[in-house]
């Protein structure tokens, strides 16, 4: 399932107006962003070494000489249903 397209992820709004955004997941219960979803169900080990990742990737780019260039729509960049 697609979640940024679904419009389930706080990313969606950035996405509907073409702005840029990294999503990481770890993977979703069945019941992700329900009245039900419980900490119970979070790999905090593996969210940690996520999040670990996330930030190395982050601080490379923040680093770099240069700042990533947009150059322009990418045909597997979800629409959000535009």
């Amino acid at each position: 399932m697609d979640m940024v397209g679904k419009g389930r992820v706080d990313q969606v709004n950035y996405v509907r107006h073409d702005v840029p955004v990294t999503y990481f997941s770890t993977g979703y219960a069945q019941d992700y962003h329900q009245l039900t979803d419980e900490p119970r169900y979070v790999d905090y080990e593996h969210s940690a070494r996520l999040g670990r990742f996330i930030h190395d990737v982050m601080l490379a780019i923040a680093e770099r000489r240069d700042r990533p260039a947009i150059t322009g729509s990418d045909p597997s960049y979800p629409t959000c249903g535009r």
